[in-house]
């Protein structure tokens, strides 16, 4: 008799706490707290140099420095997988060397990354997908960093709520992460140099500079867009590679990383 009413009071109790487990899962996706945590702080500097052929002096001309957002995607053998817009990568911004002087010297301009946690910086030297047309870049970094931005299954509806944790001209306070408000407005296409019609999605919510590579977010706390570019007669209409193609890319970075663990 006793062991059947420990028995059901088990199986009461097993009913309670699976559905509050699941609950609690699903409230910390939903916690706004929780998205800033996989939110992290770009800076890039950009430094042109002139050198002087055969010999090692160089004379730095100019430098300029930038600002932008990523996020955590996912993390394996101590390294964590970052995503952002790919114009924030330096893979493709490094000019090549000018000649100058009639032949005697050069121009160079080396490109530099990183990433800012708690006032440390990162640098970002492993690129594992860099897809300029769609804007998205992937790269690791050898630490253990933030907390993972679920992916969504599925593609947001027009008029969805979203949510932006990005840095507004460079502005990103580890106690006070900007957040914004916005919509899914649907997917449009656009037509590349190339001829090929290229799909992207449009958000409907503020985006200035340095919100570049900012996660977009559905209301149940899952990543369904990056911002990617703003237009420029109207701030509120903001541009992002579509979900699908957010995934592609995650699929290829992570078998890369793969392929790199010893």
């Amino acid at each position: 008799m006793i062991s059947n009413f420990l028995f059901f009071s088990y199986l009461i109790f097993m009913s309670c706490s699976i559905p509050l487990s699941v609950g609690l899962q699903h409230s910390y996706k939903k916690s706004k707290t929780a998205w800033a945590a996989s939110v992290v702080y770009v800076a890039t500097r950009s430094t042109q140099a002139l050198c002087v052929n055969d010999t090692n002096l160089c004379i730095p001309l100019e430098q300029s420095y930038g600002a932008g957002t990523s996020f955590v995607i996912d993390k394996a053998d101590e390294h964590t997988m970052i995503m952002t817009a790919a114009h924030l990568c330096y893979a493709y911004r490094e000019d090549p060397p000018q000649s100058v002087m009639d032949g005697l010297g050069i121009i160079d301009t080396k490109f530099e990354m990183g990433i800012v946690i708690e006032e440390e910086l990162f640098p970002v030297n492993n690129i594992l997908f860099l897809d300029i047309q769609n804007d998205i870049c992937i790269f690791s970094v050898p630490a253990n960093i933030g907390r993972e931005m679920p992916i969504s299954r599925s593609n947001p509806k027009y008029g969805d709520n979203v949510w932006s944790v990005g840095a507004p001209a460079g502005y990103f306070p580890e106690s006070a992460k900007p957040i914004t408000r916005g919509m899914f407005s649907g997917e449009a296409k656009r037509i590349s140099p190339d001829k090929t019609e290229i799909e992207f999605f449009n958000f409907s919510m503020p985006t200035i500079g340095g919100m570049s590579g900012s996660p977009i977010i559905n209301e149940s706390g899952e990543l369904v867009g990056i911002v990617s570019a703003v237009n420029t007669d109207w701030h509120m209409i903001s541009y992002s590679p579509t979900l699908n193609q957010i995934k592609d890319a995650i699929e290829i970075a992570t078998l890369k990383l793969e392929s790199q663990s010893p």
